[in-house]
């Protein structure tokens, strides 16, 4: 494959995901994630999406289980807000405007590959959790990053800006470090894999 695609690997985006464009198949994945994520989020919840995308679709297509759900990213849509939903533009790479302990459960769906201080974005995760909340976080594995390049450079069924955006590929070792180096205990951190060993699914209670 040509590497000319990974040349503008630029760390500071100005859109979020789904602001200029949408692809059929990105939604159906991010569909899929959604769906395996929302069986780990208890009634009622208060919730933070970190990288919501432009839109913040996965709180508004879950919000009448949330009793508030808070949305983060570049850029999002703020006239979508409702009494239920906030969304607010943030660098999810930095500090988020929440206050300690305050989260029943953050979710960081396929965002922690864009991101080129991952350290961070995990302190401040563990830093908005309330004691005994959980974070739900996927990320791509190793071995999605053929099938994810394939996908956006060759065939063009998803976002090439996108993916070439992806920083890193991580195992499970890899964000077991990132997580323990972010204050989270071992023994509180379930990883697992899932959609063929593609995807990466972490479920770790503070």
């Amino acid at each position: 494959m040509s590497e000319t695609h990974h040349h503008h690997n630029h760390d500071h985006r100005t859109t979020s995901h789904g602001q200029t464009k949408r692809y059929w198949l990105e939604d159906f994945l991010a569909h899929l994630r959604m769906q395996h994520v929302i069986r780990s989020i208890p009634e009622r919840s208060i919730v933070c999406d970190m990288g919501c995308g432009y839109r913040g679709r996965f709180l508004f297509t879950y919000q009448d289980r949330f009793t508030k759900a808070y949305g983060f990213d570049i850029a999002v849509d703020t006239q979508l807000s409702n009494d239920r939903v906030t969304l607010q533009p943030a660098n999810v790479n930095q500090h988020i405007p929440l206050p300690d302990n305050a989260m029943d459960v953050v979710t960081s769906l396929a965002v922690l590959e864009h991101l080129s201080d991952r350290q961070q974005h995990l302190r401040e995760v563990y830093r908005i959790l309330k004691p005994n909340g959980r974070l739900l976080l996927t990320t791509p594995t190793p071995a999605n990053k053929p099938l994810l390049e394939l996908l956006a450079f060759r065939l063009h069924v998803t976002d090439a800006t996108e993916i070439s955006d992806h920083k890193c590929y991580m195992s499970d070792q890899d964000l077991r470090d990132l997580l323990a180096q972010a204050g989270f205990k071992q023994e509180k951190i379930k990883t697992s894999t899932w959609q063929l060993g593609l995807n990466n699914f972490v479920f770790a209670l503070k």
